[in-house]
């Protein structure tokens, strides 16, 4: 089950980068903190979710 949630996700990133790459001249990429975004407790499990 959990495999199959990561690829998922893992093709929806990938379409989503290949439409991001046609559509626009210009990606900006942003450092985000982590675990001050995690802190905030309505968005921690969602955020350490993401990183796995």
């Amino acid at each position: 089950m959990h495999q199959r949630i990561a690829r998922q996700r893992e093709n929806f990133y990938y379409k989503t980068a290949h439409k991001l790459v046609k559509e626009y001249d210009l990606i900006a990429v942003e450092d985000l903190n982590i675990r001050g975004l995690a802190k905030n407790t309505k968005l921690s499990k969602s955020i350490y979710d993401v990183g796995k």
